[in-house]
């Protein structure tokens, strides 16, 4: 089993505003800190690159993103991320990667 965090500009840019977004902010938060912990769930990075579709640099992430998913226990920024390109060509080898790290074959 996976859970599939798409990386982008928009991931945690939304739920940063306590005061309007604060339930679901603590909902996607409770979320991926249990698929963490759960040893039959592998949290997957897809970090996209295209500019077009929100595409950022990673630094980003360790700005917006709340502590307790950068920090230990969770730790999820240090893990690797696939990167999906804006190339066609290069999408879809990022997609064939992204097939692979979930058990499936390119």
């Amino acid at each position: 089993t996976f859970l599939l965090l798409y990386l982008n500009e928009h991931t945690f840019a939304a739920i940063n505003d306590e005061d309007e977004n604060k339930d679901e902010r603590i909902r996607m938060i409770s979320i991926i800190k249990s698929c963490k912990e759960n040893p039959k769930i592998d949290v997957v990075l897809l970090h996209e690159q295209d500019i077009l579709r929100g595409g950022c640099k990673y630094d980003l992430f360790y700005e917006e993103w709340p502590q307790e998913l950068i920090n230990p226990p969770c730790n999820l920024l240090r893990q690797s991320s696939i990167k999906l390109y804006s190339a066609p060509e290069y999408r879809i080898v990022s997609l064939r990667l992204l097939l692979c790290e979930m058990g499936g074959i390119s």
